[in-house]
């Protein structure tokens, strides 16, 4: 006869590898490193540099040379888009008015068996 196991017989526990025990990862020795190791430590994201071109000062010159007034670079290209967008370029137009009143909300296609009330409203015309 087998060795039959008892139904209430706690499950044999195994040891971990030597390389969990060791608190290293058994993939990356240090012959086998990842190609890329990813952004170097103390390196700043895309984000953030973006965030600080666009809070650079900058200067707005006439047509002769001359400092108009002084600006950050996100407010110039704000004034340049509601300048297309009065000059009619369609597309700063929906682009201006997207970022003010938001975007229109998408229409939603529903299929299969839906069935929606529908809720008849009748008005009467009054004379006064």
């Amino acid at each position: 006869m087998q060795d039959e196991k008892k139904p209430d017989a706690k499950p044999e526990k195994r040891k971990p590898p030597q390389a969990f025990i060791d608190n290293r990862h058994p993939n990356f020795t240090s012959e086998n490193q990842p190609a890329n190791p990813g952004r170097p430590k103390g390196s700043q994201s895309l984000k953030d540099l973006l965030r600080w071109a666009l809070e650079e000062t900058i200067d707005i010159k006439d047509k002769k040379g001359k400092i108009i007034r002084k600006t950050t670079v996100k407010e110039a290209i704000m004034m340049a888009l509601c300048n297309k967008a009065m000059n009619g370029k369609v597309d700063a137009v929906k682009e201006v008015f997207d970022r003010i009143e938001g975007k229109a909300p998408q229409n939603l296609h529903l299929t299969g068996n839906v069935e929606v009330p529908v809720i008849k409203v009748e008005l009467e015309k009054t004379n006064e």
